[in-house]
């Protein structure tokens, strides 16, 4: 009976295809991605917690610990593709984290972000479409290497394992590399700027009603991301920025720092803001920065600092005190 002949060419393709070697190289460098992915994130951990929080999902601390969480579980996939270790429940986390992100960048692009997704880090700027464009092709190369398994009765090791691996892995994160929430336990900062906020300033300069009176300098690290963390703070809470204001250390061209501060700190909205010289600001301070301080009609009532930010106390106290009317920014130097 005839069944037919396979062409050439398609004989060699189909033999490239079925190739092990190929197979391997596939789950090679699908799991070295991961791997890279996963470490490149926990070098800009915070970055990352950050980005998870701007989305207004979860709060600051939920988000801190799902950053990690989400970190572990990407390193562990991509060892366990490596090792050929419960290799198919690898694929299956690999599938879904894929197809996961894949439809939550989608929603992003829907949404007009076209900034870094934080697929690498910051080590990497990938916007939502090219991430996409990765995520198809790791989906390939997925698709070919999903039956590189070890056989059965090669692998000994039990379940319970792979579930106390995935949990010391937390672990270890999360003490190496505590979040926020975890570093703020126990932890009261000292009342750095409070006795002196109206000696040096006044209570004109701190306005009436509540108020978030912020001391922070364009340069430095720390302040960005308190910004970062306000800045969801008050989105996610609906809050409005005029009950925020600003004292800058003067470092020079001001006016074009500010500006640049916020856009990229903020998304682009704009607080109220003063300069100070900094023989104005650092006895104030103490040289410390970022200080946050509450305060009500004049009066300091609670001060933070970078770590201890509390989205909950910022949001009540808000909205605990009556809405004064404000006028627009003004924006001067001391």
């Amino acid at each position: 009976m005839h069944t037919g002949t396979i062409m050439p060419e398609h004989r060699a393709l189909l033999l490239f295809l079925s190739n092990m070697y190929w197979k391997h190289c596939c789950r090679l460098i699908l799991g070295l991605v991961f791997c890279v992915s996963a470490i490149l994130k926990l070098c800009s951990v915070e970055e990352f917690e950050l980005y998870i929080f701007s989305l207004s999902v979860a709060g600051f601390g939920i988000s801190s610990v799902a950053a990690r969480i989400l970190i572990v579980l990407e390193l562990l996939t991509g060892l366990c593709l490596l090792a050929r270790i419960y290799y198919r429940e690898a694929v299956l986390s690999c599938a879904l984290m894929l197809g996961g992100l894949t439809v939550f960048l989608l929603w992003r692009m829907v949404a007009g972000d076209n900034g870094n997704c934080h697929c690498f880090g910051e080590a990497v700027d990938l916007n939502p479409a090219e991430s996409i464009a990765k995520n198809i092709i790791l989906g390939v190369m997925l698709a070919l290497c999903r039956d590189c398994r070890v056989p059965s009765g090669r692998c000994c090791l039990k379940y319970r394992w792979l579930c106390i691996s995935f949990l010391l892995a937390v672990a270890a994160v999360n003490i190496v590399l505590p979040p926020d929430i975890l570093l703020s336990l126990g932890r009261n900062p000292d009342d750095v700027v409070s006795e002196k906020l109206e000696e040096r300033l006044g209570e004109e300069a701190l306005g009436e009603g509540a108020r978030v009176i912020c001391f922070f300098s364009t340069g430095c690290e720390f302040c960005q991301k308190a910004m970062k963390k306000l800045s969801g703070i008050f989105s996610r809470n609906g809050l409005d920025y005029s009950c925020m204001h600003v004292f800058f250390m003067d470092t020079g061209d001001m006016e074009g720092k500010a500006a640049e501060f916020f856009a990229t700190n903020a998304e682009g909205k704009i607080a109220s803001y003063s300069i100070l010289s900094p023989l104005d600001f650092i006895p104030v301070t103490n040289g410390a920065m970022p200080v946050i301080v509450l305060v009500k009609d004049g009066k300091a009532v609670k001060e933070y600092d970078y770590i201890t930010l509390d989205e909950s106390g910022i949001a009540d106290f808000i909205r605990s005190v009556p809405y004064v009317q404000r006028q627009s920014p003004e924006h001067h130097i001391r």
